[in-house]
């Protein structure tokens, strides 16, 4: 696994995570909950198998090690709680700390980064149909629904063998078939 994605899997973990605002680490004023990761590649840089003996003795070691760590963050930052691990995609865990220590975690021997965790929610102005404007493509009752609709699929990964792509009872438009004909029917038109 390159190291650049390390920080991409560690941030795409911690969008799941609900945010840490809020809460109050002990003894320490406002708190965040931010996401550390350790040096140490996740699980999922040896393969996909998880079941094999030494992904088991790899897990133990990263459990091993995140341990540590939340014994030493424990110690420079009194009141600091871990609230999620990480393993499979990701090293590191979920801390809940005082916002004033987010710099000290840095220092921390075997801290590889600090990341904010950050709570995104999707736009729920317009759900459904309505968000990519679908509503307006039905007619006014199911039976004329789609009529005289084009559609068009740039993918070469269809099958047109399909019986759902069968041409019979279509005809091609005017000014078609244009070019290369191998994938097109009078129904897959482009």
């Amino acid at each position: 696994m390159k190291r650049s994605a390390i920080p991409i899997l560690a941030a795409a973990a911690a969008a799941v995570v609900l945010s840490g605002d809020g809460f109050s680490a002990r003894g320490g004023g406002p708190a965040t909950e931010v996401v550390v990761t350790l040096k140490a590649p996740p699980l999922s840089a040896f393969g996909r198998s998880l079941q094999s003996a030494s992904h088991a003795a790899y897990l133990r070691r990263l459990d091993a090690a995140q341990n540590e760590l939340a014994r030493r963050i424990g110690a420079a930052v009194p009141g600091a709680q871990v609230r999620w691990r990480y393993r499979l995609v990701a090293n590191g865990f979920a801390v809940v700390v005082p916002r004033a220590a987010v710099g000290e975690l840095r220092r921390i021997p075997g801290v590889a980064a600090v990341w904010p965790n950050i709570r995104y929610h999707t736009a729920r102005a317009v759900a459904g149909p309505e968000q990519i404007g679908a509503d307006k493509l039905w007619g006014p009752t199911f039976a004329t629904a789609g009529n005289g609709m084009k559609i068009a699929v740039i993918d070469d990964g269809i099958d047109a063998s399909n019986p759902y792509f069968s041409p019979n009872g279509f005809q091609y438009p005017p000014g078609f078939p244009k070019g290369q004909t191998r994938f097109t029917t009078p129904k897959v038109i482009v």
